[in-house]
């Protein structure tokens, strides 16, 4: 039940409404920091568990490789048949034995849609670089080549053999 003095009584002004605060933009999702960084793409290659330079394209070297170097990797198993291809090391430490990267580190130098990220690492207590030239393909950064300290390239070994 309300008084007569409580109804009497004049209303209290509200409150000033505070602005509401900006919206923060949302985080990146993991494939926008792919597409954005050509060393997160290399990154995101030695974090995973997947062998993406095979064969036979698969939604892994899709995702990891430009077009033409899946090209020229199915080419070079044709070519095998049922023998060895022309890759026959571990293309991610240029090495025969098993990975063991440690102390991994990654350097960028992007000229437009190409890129070069410098992989530096331990394997088996060795220093490791291998360069990854990188392509913007449909807006997202894709391996093109791969070379070596030693002058070794991924596509001059696929292109020799033919």
């Amino acid at each position: 039940m309300v008084s007569l003095a409580q109804e009497a009584a004049p209303a209290k002004p509200a409150a000033p409404a505070k602005p509401a605060a900006p919206a923060k933009p949302a985080a990146p999702a993991k494939a926008d920091a792919v597409a954005a960084k050509p060393e997160a793409l290399i990154e995101e290659l030695y974090k995973s568990k997947d062998d993406v330079f095979l064969p036979q394209p698969n939604k892994f070297s899709e995702k990891f490789l430009a077009a033409s170097l899946i090209k020229l990797l199915v080419l070079d198993a044709k070519r095998a048949g049922e023998e060895q291809g022309a890759i026959d090391f571990d293309v991610l430490s240029f090495s025969q034995d098993e990975r063991e990267i440690k102390k991994f580190a990654t350097k960028s130098e992007v000229k437009g849609d190409t890129a070069v990220v410098k992989a530096t690492f331990e394997n088996h207590g060795e220093r490791v670089v291998i360069n990854y030239k990188c392509v913007k393909e449909a807006n997202q950064w894709r391996i093109a080549d791969v070379t070596y300290e030693d002058g070794t390239s991924l596509v001059k070994l696929l292109t020799e053999t033919e």
